[in-house]
């Protein structure tokens, strides 16, 4: 397996959230599955495809108006790669900024995302690795 914090990293860099998103769907499989976290989005079901991986954070770029993920440690194992991400969003309305420490787990086939699971803490998405 390649060194795929690689891939990852240019992704975590955007700070423009569409950039960042067709960053990352440049190397997701199609039938790419993203299961949320569910922390401001009231979203916690799967989202299958492109489209519907899109579509999350676009609704997440409408709800804060500004977004972006710092990434604090990449650890690869086999085909998955766990991230610890500290969320950084302001309020489009409010202009009220607000953090939080994250994880992200992503599996792979080949070079290809196949699954982004995002948990409420790092240890969450460390501990699945």
């Amino acid at each position: 397996m390649g060194d795929l914090m690689a891939l990852l990293r240019p992704v975590y860099a955007a700070r423009d959230p569409a950039d960042g998103v067709r960053l990352m769907l440049e190397f997701c499989d199609p039938a790419i599955e993203l299961w949320p976290a569910g922390l401001w989005l009231d979203h916690s079901a799967v989202c299958r495809g492109h489209a519907e991986v899109a579509e999350f954070f676009q609704k997440l770029e409408d709800a804060f108006g500004e977004f972006w993920f710092e990434p604090e440690r990449f650890e690869q194992r086999g085909d998955s790669v766990a991230v610890a991400v500290r969320l950084e969003v302001r309020g489009r309305l409010s202009g009220i900024p607000d953090s939080r420490a994250i994880g992200h787990l992503w599996r792979f086939r080949g070079e290809r995302a196949v699954e982004i699971r995002a948990f409420r803490s790092a240890a969450e998405a460390f501990a699945a690795l």
